[in-house]
């Protein structure tokens, strides 16, 4: 089987997720190339993966011997400089697997979104892991059925203690787009449109504990109406200076189910008039990184459909984010 051929555009923090991700399917994915502008950081990495290093995608590029066998790129970058990367690669045929959220600004997420329809032949992706989570997916699966009535609402938390994020890039609404609302809970957002449908915001409430930082904390409520005949809810909290919740609670007409995410492989189930709750043991699965990239060497390979999240998607995600934004009229973030 030939490997695909991945160049890693961005070696930061959540590079070493995707590393995993290629080394756990090590016989059909192979990191030929890594990019960064801290060379240092990229040859270290490069090395254990028998790679070659650069400092940015243009010198990638320009190896000719290098780039003629790259299939596809991971963009693990800050969203403010993704736009010229994307358009790059899908001039070189190259596939995108692309980081959260899908832009810094609107506007950059309208003309990605554009490119992408406009380049059908190439698979543009964004990275909301979670639909490939082993207890979403199984919730999914249990509201689809039909056993359990119509799906009410879902709720969702991401919030942890990070005092680092008040130096950090993700919290520089001229690099990342805002804080905690579109780096963190812009997964939870998409998450809501994997259950649930297309999310329109109905009210939001900001709050910036850090002075010129993009908010810390932020609480969303939307809602779906594509899916079902009546409107299912969402409320969405994120937050980098509070107690640590990483959790889900789907909510249906005769059960909820609850997931989290610091004991996974277990959906907790709770029928409604049933007394106890029943404990789901999912057992052992693959990281949602690896399902992800399974399914998107899949799709670029064979093109077999899965639930990878697209361009559109990410636009969907974006809209919302924008729309909160302006609502709390966060003048970080305009």
């Amino acid at each position: 089987m030939k490997q695909t051929s991945i160049c890693l555009i961005g070696a930061g923090g959540i590079a070493a997720a995707h590393i995993d991700a290629a080394n756990f399917l090590s016989s059909s994915v192979k990191i030929t190339a890594i990019a960064d502008p801290n060379l240092e950081v990229a040859q270290k990495l490069a090395t254990n993966l028998d790679a070659k290093a650069y400092t940015n995608f243009e010198e990638v590029l320009a190896d000719s011997a290098i780039a003629s066998t790259i299939d596809a790129v991971i963009i693990c970058t800050p969203p403010s400089v993704r736009l010229p990367i994307v358009e790059a690669a899908i001039k070189n045929k190259m596939h995108v697997l692309m980081e959260k959220p899908i832009a810094s600004t609107l506007e950059d997420a309208e003309k990605l979104t554009q490119l992408a329809a406009q380049n059908p032949q190439i698979t543009c992706a964004i990275a909301y892991c979670h639909r490939f989570e082993s207890g979403i997916t199984h919730i999914k699966k249990l509201v689809e059925s039909g056993d359990f009535g119509r799906l009410v609402r879902v709720e969702n938390t991401f919030a942890a203690p990070a005092p680092q994020m008040k130096d950090h890039w993700m919290s520089d609404p001229k690099v990342s787009g805002g804080g905690s609302l579109i780096d963190t809970a812009c997964h939870s957002l998409d998450m809501f449109q994997y259950l649930a449908g297309t999310p329109e915001l109905v009210g939001a409430v900001l709050f910036n504990g850090w002075e010129g930082r993009g908010e810390s904390n932020a609480t969303v409520l939307v809602a779906a109406t594509d899916k079902s005949e009546l409107p299912v809810a969402g409320t969405i909290n994120s937050g980098w200076n509070e107690a640590m919740r990483f959790q889900v609670n789907v909510v249906t007409e005769k059960a909820s189910f609850a997931y989290d995410y610091c004991k996974p492989n277990i959906v907790s189930k709770q029928t409604a008039g049933v007394e106890g709750i029943e404990e789901i043991n999912l057992g052992d699965q693959p990281g949602r990184f690896g399902g992800q990239l399974k399914a998107f060497v899949e799709k670029i390979t064979n093109g077999t459909e899965s639930d990878l999240a697209t361009f559109a998607d990410g636009l969907n995600v974006a809209n919302v984010i924008a729309d909160a934004q302006g609502h709390t009229q966060c003048e970080c973030c305009s």
